[in-house]
């Protein structure tokens, strides 16, 4: 695993009327935040090859399911994650 990198899986909890999932609370994986946003991509589509210098992001695909790929540019390793409906997970 990249230094720095953290999965946390995340609870669905689910009646007849849907479900309800926390994906970020201040007590567990939380150091505040400047910036949230939602990014869509369209099926067959692929987003790709944002680099940042030095950034803490938390993912979560709350639609789906999300392939997503990090790469240490100062030791090479790469990390794999497959997120989503099918293994709902934050991605830190």
């Amino acid at each position: 695993m990249i230094l720095g990198v953290e999965v946390r899986p995340l609870i669905k909890h689910v009646d007849e009327r849907g479900y309800i999932m926390e994906m970020l609370r201040d007590s567990t994986c939380f150091e505040g935040f400047r910036q949230t946003y939602v990014c869509v991509v369209n099926p067959g589509a692929v987003k790709a090859w944002h680099k940042h210098e030095w950034q803490t992001d938390h993912f979560v695909c709350v639609s789906g399911m999300a392939k997503v790929v990090l790469f240490d540019g100062w030791s090479g390793e790469i990390n794999e994650f497959f997120i989503g409906d099918d293994n709902p997970a934050l991605l830190r």
